[in-house]
């Protein structure tokens, strides 16, 4: 594994059983599909900032995006209310940061595909899938309170709002469409 010890997405992994040797078995596990090589759950979509990880949607996926309707305002409700912060594209922000208050409840609706804190710059993070094209990511948080697997209903308090890298308390809040960053300030309804 490389010395971050961070896999990406679609990354194939080769356990090699302790009596071979690591050249033979990733020979054979590239000659043939071995139940030893598997893929590993990951978050779906943010690199660690500062790398670029261009992830291609699946056949199925890709087709649906393309074929489905462009998404327009009222698409996302405000995950937190307060002020935007840091808009998008500001110093390569892939998202926004609203300011709140630490503890303040982070609300959404979707399903769950990744809760954890595997990415160091997004802390306590959960990201969300919306149909097929859309992935929800709130990062920053103090505290969990869904799982991966869960489907969240509207309005549902998914985290507790934490702290940014600067110190202060904010939300990061990011909207991928078919795996590309978005500006989610046209994507939100009425409220923030």
């Amino acid at each position: 594994m490389p010395e971050s010890r961070q896999v990406n997405v679609g990354q194939v992994l080769c356990v090699v059983p302790p009596d071979a040797s690591s050249a033979s078995a990733l020979a054979s596990s590239s000659a043939s599909s071995s139940p030893s090589s598997s893929k590993i759950a990951q978050p779906p979509l943010l690199p660690t900032p500062g790398k670029s990880v261009a992830e291609k949607p699946a056949a199925s996926e890709e087709k649906s995006a393309s074929t489905s309707a462009p998404a327009g305002k009222g698409t996302f409700t405000w995950t937190a209310h307060g002020e935007v912060v840091r808009k998008f594209g500001a110093s390569g922000n892939k998202g926004i940061d609203i300011a709140g208050k630490v503890g303040e409840p982070v609300k959404a609706a979707g399903k769950v595909v990744y809760a954890g804190s595997g990415l160091r710059s997004y802390g306590r993070m959960i990201i969300m899938k919306h149909g097929n094209d859309y992935l929800s990511a709130y990062a920053y948080n103090e505290k969990l309170l869904v799982k991966e697997g869960d489907t969240v209903k509207q309005d549902a308090t998914i985290a507790d709002m934490g702290t940014g890298p600067s110190g202060s308390p904010a939300l990061h809040f990011e909207v991928r469409k078919a795996g590309a960053a978005v500006d989610p300030v046209p994507l939100l309804g009425a409220g923030g």
